[in-house]
Protein backbone atom coordinates (compact mmCIF):
# COMPACT_ATOMS: atom_id res chain seq x y z
CA UNK A 1 0.00 0.00 0.00
CA UNK A 2 2.89 2.38 0.68
CA UNK A 3 4.36 1.79 -2.78
CA UNK A 4 0.94 2.46 -4.31
CA UNK A 5 0.69 5.76 -2.39
CA UNK A 6 4.17 6.77 -3.60
CA UNK A 7 3.28 6.00 -7.22
CA UNK A 8 0.03 7.96 -6.96
CA UNK A 9 1.76 10.99 -5.44
CA UNK A 10 4.51 10.96 -8.05
CA UNK A 11 2.03 10.54 -10.91
CA UNK A 12 -0.43 13.21 -9.81
CA UNK A 13 2.23 15.72 -8.66
CA UNK A 14 -0.18 17.58 -6.37
CA UNK A 15 0.24 21.32 -5.95
CA UNK A 16 0.17 20.89 -2.17
CA UNK A 17 1.26 18.13 0.24
CA UNK A 18 0.63 17.86 3.95
CA UNK A 19 2.91 15.68 6.03
CA UNK A 20 1.50 14.64 9.40
CA UNK A 21 4.32 14.25 11.91
CA UNK A 22 2.39 13.03 14.92
CA UNK A 23 3.74 9.87 16.55
CA UNK A 24 0.30 8.45 17.33
CA UNK A 25 -0.80 9.01 13.74
CA UNK A 26 1.82 6.66 12.30
CA UNK A 27 1.88 4.16 15.20
CA UNK A 28 5.25 2.83 14.06
CA UNK A 29 6.77 -0.11 15.84
CA UNK A 30 10.29 -1.52 15.54
CA UNK A 31 9.11 -3.93 12.84
CA UNK A 32 7.02 -1.38 10.88
CA UNK A 33 7.58 -0.94 7.15
CA UNK A 34 9.06 2.54 6.72
CA UNK A 35 9.11 2.71 2.92
CA UNK A 36 7.05 5.90 2.72
CA UNK A 37 8.92 7.54 5.60
CA UNK A 38 12.23 6.82 3.87
CA UNK A 39 10.98 8.06 0.47
CA UNK A 40 9.33 11.37 1.33
CA UNK A 41 12.29 13.55 2.49
CA UNK A 42 14.14 13.39 -0.82
CA UNK A 43 10.96 13.69 -2.90
CA UNK A 44 9.92 16.80 -0.99
CA UNK A 45 13.40 18.28 -1.25
CA UNK A 46 13.39 17.83 -5.03
CA UNK A 47 9.87 19.06 -5.78
CA UNK A 48 8.39 21.09 -2.92
CA UNK A 49 9.14 23.95 -0.60
CA UNK A 50 7.76 24.50 2.89
CA UNK A 51 4.71 26.74 3.04
CA UNK A 52 3.32 26.25 6.52
CA UNK A 53 3.76 24.68 9.91
CA UNK A 54 0.89 23.64 12.18
CA UNK A 55 1.99 22.90 15.73
CA UNK A 56 -0.38 21.10 18.08
CA UNK A 57 0.95 22.48 21.35
CA UNK A 58 -1.74 21.24 23.74
CA UNK A 59 -5.23 19.78 23.32
CA UNK A 60 -6.53 23.38 23.38
CA UNK A 61 -3.73 25.26 21.62
CA UNK A 62 -2.55 25.09 18.01
CA UNK A 63 -0.08 27.49 16.39
CA UNK A 64 -0.07 28.20 12.65
CA UNK A 65 2.88 29.66 10.77
CA UNK A 66 2.59 30.45 7.06
CA UNK A 67 5.91 31.30 5.44
CA UNK A 68 8.19 30.13 2.62
CA UNK A 69 10.99 29.95 5.17
CA UNK A 70 9.20 27.91 7.83
CA UNK A 71 11.24 24.98 9.10
CA UNK A 72 10.35 21.82 10.93
CA UNK A 73 13.54 22.40 12.93
CA UNK A 74 11.95 25.51 14.45
CA UNK A 75 8.97 23.54 15.77
CA UNK A 76 8.19 23.73 19.47
CA UNK A 77 6.53 20.32 19.59
CA UNK A 78 6.76 16.86 18.07
CA UNK A 79 3.06 16.96 17.15
CA UNK A 80 2.92 18.90 13.93
CA UNK A 81 1.87 19.08 10.32
CA UNK A 82 4.06 20.49 7.57
CA UNK A 83 2.41 22.02 4.50
CA UNK A 84 4.41 22.03 1.27
CA UNK A 85 3.84 23.80 -2.05
CA UNK A 86 5.09 22.25 -5.29
CA UNK A 87 7.83 24.31 -6.93
CA UNK A 88 8.98 22.16 -9.82
CA UNK A 89 7.07 20.68 -12.77
CA UNK A 90 5.93 17.07 -12.64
Amino acid sequence: MQLQAIREIEKSAPAWLVFVDIPYSWLTRPDSDRTLLAWYPRYLEEHYRPAGLVEILTPDSTAYTWSDTVSIRAARTTNLLMVYRRESPA
